[in-house]
């Protein structure tokens, strides 16, 4: 069995399932690889919850530590915390490493690895959808991490600068060991997308609560939240201010645009609701729910395109020239001269 090293940065919810779901393809009888992974995040009480639980064979106290020696490094830190995590790690990734960047914007991401990483480690951004078990289910914290956060759905995978093909077919390769679908996109139309559909409903989320958090009924209303509020405004349970004020920077161009578009459909319905148009407001909603439902079927079925399935690759193909002919069998589950 080819044993290959990880390091994985950061243990919210994707850091942790990540893990986990190394730690199931470890146990699956069979299995061609051998994940040994070490876990580190900046925050103590994580480290501490990693160790307590064996989401990892061991934990670091430092980032540079973490990924010292490792074959694949595992950036799943919030964006504002990962220049500085590139910072701190870059000269200690090994040559040959493939470093596998999680975060929001691969823009940012990618730029702060061209700057700081050893010239012979590969940058490949990596975007995962997570299964539609969990798309209502957003909690940041690794006690809400699963081994599964990522089956039956596609993640998506592109290239740093200057990335050999051989490192893309790793992050393929990994995104299928988690149990996802690989798919290959850009870093321009990811960061773009991502905009629209995972900043925009942040920004929407943070104003509603600023918008209620200031009115005069604020003292009143606060007493009786429910699920249909906390799920709106949840944006700071997962997100620390900076990180969130990074992530809308860095989208600005897209997120201004989305921004001005919502204040022209907010501004038509209020004046279907300030004139008490029942018929205005139920065909709004109406066709907003057939369109959702069509929506919510693809989505938890994974069929889009004219109902074709979205099919990951029969067998991983894991890195032919990065590491080497002896590596890549190892990966393979090959012993030498086979």
């Amino acid at each position: 069995m080819a044993e290959v090293s990880v390091a994985v940065l950061g243990l919210g919810r994707i850091g942790a399932s990540i893990c986990l779901a190394l730690k199931r393809y470890n146990a699956r009888p069979g299995s061609a690889n051998k994940f040994n992974v070490t876990a580190y995040a900046p925050a103590a009480a994580r480290v501490k919850y990693a160790k307590d639980n064996a989401l990892a064979d061991r934990t670091a106290q430092y980032a540079s530590d973490a990924v010292r020696g490792a074959d694949i490094v595992v950036m799943a830190l919030p964006l504002g915390e990962t220049e500085g995590a590139y910072n701190l790690i870059g000269q200690d990734v090994r040559s040959g490493a493939v470093v596998l960047d999680f975060s929001t914007v691969k823009r940012e991401a990618n730029a702060y690895a061209q700057k700081t990483l050893n010239p012979e480690a590969h940058f490949i951004g990596v975007t995962p959808i997570v299964n539609p078990r969990y798309l209502f289910d957003a909690l940041d914290e690794p006690e809400f991490a699963a081994e599964d956060l990522f089956d039956h759905a596609p993640t998506f995978i592109m290239a740093g600068t200057k990335a050999p093909a051989a490192a893309l077919d790793l992050g393929a390769d990994f995104a299928a060991v988690l149990g996802a679908q690989p798919q290959f996109t850009d870093i321009a139309e990811n960061d773009v997308l991502m905009a629209i559909s995972e900043t925009f409903p942040k920004v929407v989320g943070a104003m509603v609560y600023v918008l209620l958090s200031r009115t005069r009924g604020w003292d009143d209303s606060q007493r009786m939240t429910n699920a249909a509020f906390g799920t709106t405004t949840n944006v700071f349970m997962n997100q620390h201010p900076d990180d969130l004020t990074a992530e809308v920077l860095h989208n600005k161009d897209t997120l201004v645009r989305y921004l001005d578009e919502f204040s022209g459909a907010l501004r038509s319905m209020r004046d279907l609701i300030a004139e008490g148009d029942r018929d205005g407001v139920t065909e709004t909603f109406g066709r907003a729910s057939a369109e959702y439902e069509r929506w919510i079927n693809r989505r938890n079925n994974n069929r889009w395109d004219d109902d074709r399935a979205i099919v990951a690759p029969e067998a991983p193909g894991i890195m032919t020239t990065l590491f080497g002919g002896y590596m890549a069998s190892r990966l393979r589950g090959k012993k030498d001269g086979k």
